[in-house]
């Protein structure tokens, strides 16, 4: 049995050994996370990030730590920018608990919609299947975007049910598939799609 909760600064170690232990995060991602954690706890609670880890019920050692955020110029869109597992304590169910804490705090702030951003590379493969299986839907695709044949790919989840503006009678919401357009058609009154 796993718990989650707030990180601590105690959990400072912990982070960077997770972080060092994965072979699929480069010396920059480990840079990334450890600024991100100085910010977190340097500026707590006001920090833009919020870190929790993941511990065993009766060891109380460290499986994991997750990181998100509210998204920057957004009313109720978070980013998990990054969630990781020791290694030797993968398959555990701790990154479920992570993404299943960080998901629970997302509501509480009055978030509706989580944003994962990812590697198309076959290294992250694991992880995609992760949030396939988290019921994320894949939004989009930047060709290139971290380097030459590394793309980056979106996830995102709605947590709480879509609100928007109502169509008029006569219309349907649908998105055509061209980038950029949207269209309205059909005879149902419905509300916008997250």
């Amino acid at each position: 049995m796993n718990t989650v909760q707030s990180a601590e600064k105690a959990d400072s170690s912990a982070i960077d050994h997770i972080m060092v232990s994965l072979s699929n995060f480069s010396v920059t991602d480990h840079d990334c996370v450890r600024e991100l954690w100085r910010d977190y706890l340097n500026n707590y609670p006001q920090s833009a990030y919020q870190f929790c880890t993941c511990r065993d019920f009766i060891s109380q050692n460290t499986l994991g730590f997750a990181c998100f955020g509210k998204h920057a110029l957004t009313e109720t869109t978070f980013d998990l920018y990054w969630i990781a597992v020791d290694p030797a304590n993968q398959r555990t169910g701790a990154g479920s608990d992570l993404l299943a804490y960080v998901e629970q705090q997302v509501i509480r702030q009055q978030g509706r919609r989580l944003v994962i951003e990812t590697s198309s590379t076959d290294a992250f493969a694991s992880a995609r299947k992760f949030y396939r299986r988290h019921h994320y839907q894949r939004e989009a695709m930047i060709r290139d975007f971290y380097a030459p044949g590394d793309d980056l790919v979106i996830f995102t989840k709605n947590l709480v049910p879509p609100r928007g503006p109502v169509i008029e009678s006569g219309q349907q919401d649908s998105f055509d598939r061209q980038p950029g357009i949207f269209s309205l058609r059909g005879p149902k009154r419905s509300r916008f799609p997250g």
